[in-house]
């Protein structure tokens, strides 16, 4: 596993949670209105520890700075959209495997704090794209075992679980792992 412990943690609590309220909603034991501010909540809190967690990868430990919290707030207003649009789906009578689109969830919106405070941290550190335990897309076929800077990866925008993939990164288990050495592939 390449994930560290701490994200490992931070995503298992925030699946566990989206799951359980996922289930909730579809059996009308949480009204609608409350599903997106707990949707949210968990969200705002869970997003914060993923980039905790990615910054501290990183080598970067203590409080969030300003700048941290700036980000965190514009990948929430960001995910606003897809909580009233999950919401809506959901309370018009879609049945969904909850455990399912909580972990999917992780991969698109989670995933998305912890690698943003990984690139705070560390944006110069070398990272190697590692393959995950899913089938490949042609882009993760294509990424693999290439290694670059961490902003580099960033700026082309090719970051596993990413929407830009092939694979749109809904189930993409594929990783950046730090590394050392030269840069090696051409995106």
């Amino acid at each position: 596993e390449y994930l560290a412990k701490d994200y490992m943690t931070t995503q298992t609590d925030f699946i566990r949670a989206i799951t359980d309220l996922i289930n909730a909603g579809m059996s009308d034991e949480v009204s609608r209105r409350r599903f997106g501010t707990v949707l949210r909540g968990n969200l705002s809190r869970l997003g914060r520890q993923a980039y905790k967690d990615g910054l501290e990868d990183g080598g970067v430990e203590g409080d969030l700075d300003d700048d941290a919290l700036k980000d965190i707030a514009s990948i929430l207003s960001e995910q606003s959209g897809y909580v009233t649009a999950f919401a809506n789906s959901l309370y018009s009578g879609s049945q969904v495997d909850a455990e399912q689109r909580a972990t999917m969830w992780a991969n698109k919106s989670l995933d998305t704090f912890y690698q943003r405070g990984l690139l705070s941290a560390n944006a110069n550190g070398m990272y190697e794209w590692k393959y995950g335990a899913t089938e490949h897309c042609a882009d993760c076929q294509r990424l693999n075992g290439q290694k670059h800077r961490l902003k580099e990866w960033h700026d082309k925008g090719w970051i596993p679980k990413s929407s830009d993939l092939e694979c749109k990164g809904y189930n993409c288990e594929c990783v950046l792992v730090k590394t050392t050495g030269r840069a090696k592939g051409s995106f």
